[in-house]
C-alpha cells in the first residue's frame, strides 16, 4: 500500500475499522522521507478527530511523534512545503507569522502556512494568536488554527484552561455555523474537561443545527471522562439524530469495556 492508498483508506469512514487502522500504521511507516507530506498530515489531523478510538488514538500518536521530531526527514519535507507557501519569507520570526495570520488580505496559502508553522514551532504567544483566529470571519482558517492548537497542546499546561474559556466565549459570541463548528472541533482536540458543560449544552439543544450537535458528541466522546460527559452521552442514546446516537452507543460501550478491564 502506498501513501495515497493509505490516505484514501483512512478517510473512508465506511471502510472496516481494522482496514483503517492498518492504513494508519502503514502511513506511519511510510512517513519518513515522504514528499508531499502536507497531505499525510492533513489525513492524520482528520483521523485524530475520528469517533473510533483506535483510529483517533493511532493518528494522535503518530502526530505526537512528528511533533517530537522523531521523523526528521518528513518534518523537513513538511517545512519545505510550507516555505514554498510563504515564498521565502522568514518563518522563524513569530511576529511575522502573527502578522500574516491577522492579515485578511493575505492569501489563503500564506495564512495556512503561518498557522501550521505556529503549530510546529510553538513560539511564545502562539496560543493567543491562534485563538484570535476564531473571532475572525475565516472558518477554514479556524479549522487550521484548531489543528495548530492541537499540536502545541503539550506546551500549554495551565493555559489550556484559558484556551478552553476563550473558545467558549467565542462560541457564544458568533452565530456563524462554520466558526462554531471549528470551535467545537478545537475543544474536542484539546480534550479539556472544562469544556464539557458547553459541549453537553450544545448536544442537548434540540434547536441547534445537526452538524453542531454531532461535533459536540464527537468532542465529548473523545475527551477525558467526566460525570457531565457520561450524562450527556447517555441522553444521546435517545437522540433523534442517527449519528449522535451512534457516537453515544460506541462511547458508552467502550467505557463499559474499559471499566470491566480495570475492574
Amino acid at each position: 500500500m502506498n501513501r495515497s492508498e493509505a490516505i484514501r483508506e483512512i478517510k473512508d469512514v465506511n471502510r472496516p475499522l481494522d482496514k483503517r487502522v492498518a492504513a494508519l500504521r502503514t502511513l506511519r511507516d511510510l512517513i519518513d522521507g515522504e514528499s508531499d507530506f502536507a497531505n499525510a498530515v492533513d489525513a492524520l489531523l482528520e483521523a485524530s478527530q475520528d469517533a473510533e478510538p483506535e483510529v483517533h488514538e493511532t493518528a494522535r500518536a503518530t502526530l505526537d511523534l512528528i511533533n517530537q521530531n522523531r521523523y526528521s526527514s518528513a518534518r523537513k519535507a513538511f517545512i519545505q512545503e510550507l516555505e514554498q507557501d510563504l515564498q521565502g519569507e522568514d518563518y522563524a520570526d513569530p511576529k511575522h507569522l502573527f502578522e500574516i495570520l491577522n492579515d485578511s488580505n493575505a492569501s489563503w496559502k500564506r495564512r495556512r502556512a503561518a498557522c501550521r508553522f505556529l503549530g510546529l514551532l510553538a513560539p511564545p504567544h502562539a496560543m493567543e494568536a491562534l485563538l484570535h483566529v476564531f473571532s475572525q470571519d475565516a472558518p477554514d482558517l479556524a479549522f487550521e488554527a484548531a489543528n495548530a492548537l492541537f499540536t502545541i497542546r503539550g506546551h500549554l499546561g495551565r493555559p489550556l484552561v484559558e484556551a478552553t474559556r476563550v473558545l467558549g466565549e467565542d462560541y457564544r459570541a458568533t452565530s456563524e455555523t462554520r466558526i462554531r463548528e471549528a470551535i467545537l472541533y478545537a475543544l474536542g482536540l484539546l480534550g479539556d474537561v472544562e469544556s464539557h458543560s458547553l459541549l453537553a449544552a450544545v448536544l442537548d439543544d434540540e434547536a441547534a443545527e445537526a452538524i453542531l450537535r454531532r461535533r459536540a458528541a464527537d468532542a465529548l466522546a473523545m475527551g477525558p471522562p467526566s460525570e457531565i460527559m457520561h450524562a450527556a452521552l447517555h441522553r444521546g442514546l435517545s437522540d433523534a439524530d442517527d449519528y449522535v446516537r451512534d457516537v453515544a452507543v460506541r462511547s458508552i460501550a467502550i467505557d463499559s469495556f474499559l471499566g470491566a478491564e480495570r475492574g
